[in-house]
């Protein structure tokens, strides 16, 4: 459902592109404690919610496969720009929907351009890091994405508690606004030399591109760890408001939670990076799961409600073990001359995920009660984390 991007902020050109995901990872994080219970209220249940859900991510899926395609025809300065354009009108739009079929409408646009202007950046900064010669170094961290992230959920769910959903609607509108006027700025007014050099070719020959990335043992490896990586990110972003509102609390307390689960991200992924350069990823990838699964049991088999909730926040250090090393063990089994052409199905990793997260969830939620999701889920990240602690070989 979100995605997070490596920025070479320690550079001086760099430091442009860790700005842009400050403002987009802003702009998408607000609205997450908010936009579920949103759904919800015009839907009624959380099995429905799970469907719409569900039918968002085949839209975004679907993008995520076609992107390579519009990336080979479509300069990628323009794709920003529209995108920050096309984000900022539709979570406006927003304030004005009270119906699923239009908000359905716009939701997909808003999703299928934040996952264009997230592949975008990824892509320009791809492009920069070979440029200034940083490919090399493990200065590439989600700390801008992560503060982002902690920032918008914590203000967000507050906003909304106090004020009321159209507030949270307005200023997300207004920061993804700000994130078009600023790189407008560095691509027209005043460009840049990270904006202007980055700008190479991707083949748009999807198949070729499915059957050269897929070739490869290890990258097949790296794609399903980010799946399950990005399954737990869609599980927490859609359940944990849900799970809090309906234990009685407001969504304040659902956007403390999400923002309090980014603390272990910020302090822990340069330590657990500089880990994996001395001793391979195999520990960080099955202890991030491991940590994933038993929370998710603790949590189901827990009848305490504030244990609970620290608990959604605990389970996030699982993420501070697998972010750093996803891309990493990607891009040390893809050749640079092909990263811009495999690096679209790899991001297809995540719609997938967030088509089977939420349409599991559904059938799950159709035969048992919500708190079981946590017990399955669980189950599904035990067996991944016990699956690559044997797959997986120290380097």
């Amino acid at each position: 459902m979100l995605f997070k991007i490596r920025t070479p902020h320690h550079h001086v050109n760099g430091r442009v592109f860790s700005y842009l995901v400050l403002i987009l990872s802003l702009g998408v994080s607000l609205i997450v404690p908010l936009l579920p219970i949103y759904v919800k209220e015009m839907l009624n249940t959380d099995q429905a919610v799970s469907l719409f859900y569900s039918a968002i991510a085949v839209i975004m899926f679907i993008a995520a496969l076609l992107s390579t395609i519009v990336f080979s025809k479509v300069k990628r300065t323009s794709i920003t720009n529209i995108a920050f354009i096309v984000c900022a009108i539709a979570v406006f739009i927003f304030i004005f929907t009270n119906r699923i079929g239009e908000f359905g409408f716009f939701e997909s646009l808003r999703v299928i351009f934040r996952l264009f202007l997230f592949m975008a950046l990824a892509l320009f900064i791809r492009d920069f890091t070979r440029q200034s010669e940083l490919g090399k170094e493990e200065g590439f961290f989600y700390r801008y994405t992560n503060i982002g992230f902690l920032i918008g959920p914590l203000v967000g769910g507050f906003l909304a508690a106090w004020f009321g959903y159209e507030i949270v609607f307005i200023l997300s509108s207004a920061i993804f606004l700000i994130g078009f006027l600023y790189f407008y700025h560095l691509n027209v007014i005043q460009p840049h030399p990270a904006i202007i050099k980055s700008q190479k070719e991707i083949s748009p020959n999807l198949t070729r591109n499915l059957k050269v990335f897929f070739s490869d043992k290890d990258r097949t490896k790296a794609f399903f760890i980010s799946f399950l990586m990005i399954l737990f990110g869609a599980f927490k972003w859609l359940f944990v408001p849900l799970y809090v509102v309906s234990s009685g609390y407001m969504e304040s307390m659902s956007g403390l939670i999400l923002a309090l689960g980014i603390l272990p991200l910020i302090f822990l992924e340069v330590r657990v990076g500089q880990y994996a350069d001395k001793h391979g990823i195999r520990l960080p990838v099955w202890a991030g799961f491991g940590i994933f699964g038993l929370t998710m049991m603790i949590i189901f088999f827990s009848p305490f409600i504030l244990l609970n909730f620290l608990l959604l926040a605990v389970m996030n250090l699982g993420e501070a073990f697998l972010e750093p090393v996803a891309d990493y063990y990607l891009l040390e089994h893809t050749p640079k001359k092909e990263e811009n052409n495999l690096f679209g199905i790899y991001i297809a990793a995540g719609p997938l995920a967030s088509i089977v997260a939420p349409t599991f969830s559904a059938l799950i939620l159709f035969f048992l009660p919500f708190k079981f999701l946590f017990l399955i889920f669980g189950g599904i990240f035990i067996l991944g984390s016990i699956y690559f602690h044997f797959k997986l070989k120290n380097s």
